[in-house]
């Protein structure tokens, strides 16, 4: 399933990221019947160790289709930036 709109971010180095993974991961899931994750992967078009990331990020923040916004969607598809360390 799609959603009715599209959503892209970019990372740092310009390469477009489909923001709506998370949505339609959920939404597979939700459906009846198992699918594996090879199944969900070639769903989604993305390579089973970032759905595994994905997946991870998602449980972390309790994702819910009730209740997200665009930084939860930022944040699981665009991986988790760095933080800059103070050596103060």
């Amino acid at each position: 399933m799609t959603p009715p709109f599209d959503a892209v971010g970019y990372k740092c180095s310009g390469r477009a990221i489909d923001v709506t993974i998370p949505i339609r991961l959920a939404l597979l899931r939700d459906e009846r019947g198992y699918k594996s994750e090879r199944d969900l992967s070639k769903e989604l078009g993305v390579p089973r160790t970032t759905l595994r990331h994905i997946m991870k990020r998602m449980d972390e923040i309790g994702f819910s289709l009730e209740k997200f916004t665009t930084e939860d969607l930022n944040y699981i598809t665009r991986r988790p930036q760095h933080e800059s360390k103070d050596n103060s």
